[in-house]
């Protein structure tokens, strides 16, 4: 049951209102729309669970009539209780009514039906689950190891609680854990002599409420005109970087058709606004997607040095950005920020 619903029919319940005249009333509200999809469910859930069969077939019409949706599973139980009701004929319609509304996971649940289809429809929805929940294991397994390689401790260790908690059976989880310990122990050992010369990242001034106020005017408006022309959105994002709003420049690429200067524009917002972590992982997607050009290879590690030195990772920082040097010795970004870090150490 939705909790806006729950919450509606508790509280008429406490106040000892009649429970015809709660679902009568509720039902008409529905009908009006003043409920959500939802909340129509767990009403037609609550008014089955009352025995009020007459009423789930008036709030059917009425949801089906004015807002184009169905209850699928509620009417297909109550109806069921009937001794007309043809179950082999409806079922398609339902079968189908729950498939275009999402609604395909309560359905399966009925029992003691007969019916191929019903059971074909069970085996798919099981396997997209046993699908959808391999995807998600495999998607925080694989930031497990991002953050691991990065030396994100902090981050890794989230993901981990994350895992332990979605995947308690998972295999290997301890040693996950303790490994990632022990790890993050050493590193701050080897750490403890390295101090961060350098204070966070330049920022500019913080916005004035009536400049804010005036910018956000000015980014509704751009947002309806990027809806229309979304080639726009990276020149307004550059705008608005220019003017120093570096999160309403980020909102603007997310109107951005895809390309390699959008995402080079991202990555370096990202960083300049400290979002180190999101950046990291941008980097890699943009290392991986550009892997034959080795020119995008040394900006993706520039970045990255910048982000674990924001990130207070001093070492790692130096590492990558020593080594890029001595691939690339004429690479004077690299040279003048290795200088820089170096000549505050």
């Amino acid at each position: 049951m939705s909790n806006s619903m729950e919450i509606h029919i508790n509280k008429s319940l406490k106040s000892k209102e009649e429970v015809s005249k709660i679902g009568l009333r509720l039902a008409t509200e529905a009908i009006e729309g003043k409920h959500d999809k939802e909340s129509l469910v767990s009403l037609s859930y609550f008014l089955l669970q009352t025995n009020q069969i007459d009423l789930i077939g008036k709030l059917s019409i009425g949801t089906l009539k004015y807002q184009k949706f169905l209850a699928v599973t509620p009417l297909l139980i109550a109806l069921r209780q009937t001794k007309k009701f043809d179950e082999s004929e409806a079922l398609p319609f339902f079968i189908t009514a729950a498939e275009e509304t999402q609604q395909t996971e309560q359905l399966i649940q009925v029992t003691n039906i007969k019916s191929k289809d019903l059971v074909n429809l069970r085996e798919q929805v099981i396997k997209k689950l046993h699908e959808k929940y391999n995807h998600r294991k495999f998607e925080l397994l694989e930031k497990i190891n991002f953050f691991k390689s990065e030396k994100l401790f902090d981050q890794e260790k989230i993901t981990l609680q994350q895992l332990e908690q979605e995947f308690p059976n998972h295999l290997g989880i301890d040693s996950l854990i303790s490994d990632c310990q022990n790890r993050s122990a050493a590193y701050v050992l080897n750490q403890q002599n390295f101090k961060k010369p350098w204070g966070d990242f330049e920022r500019p001034l913080p916005l004035t409420s009536e400049e804010d106020k005036l910018l956000s005017l000015f980014e509704k408006e751009l947002n309806l005109l990027c809806k229309k022309k979304p080639q726009s959105s990276y020149n307004f994002a550059l705008l608005f970087y220019f003017l120093g709003d570096l999160d309403r420049s980020l909102k603007m690429l997310t109107h951005a058709p895809d390309s390699s200067s959008t995402e080079w524009l991202k990555l370096e917002i990202m960083i300049e606004n400290r979002h180190f972590v999101s950046a990291l992982e941008l980097a890699s997607i943009l290392e991986s997607k550009y892997a034959h050009d080795p020119e995008t290879n040394f900006a993706c590690v520039y970045a990255k040095a910048r982000c674990h030195w924001g990130l207070n990772k001093v070492n790692s920082a130096i590492n990558l950005i020593s080594n890029l040097v001595l691939v690339r010795a004429d690479y004077r970004s690299a040279q003048t920020l290795l200088s820089k870090w170096n000549g505050g150490l």
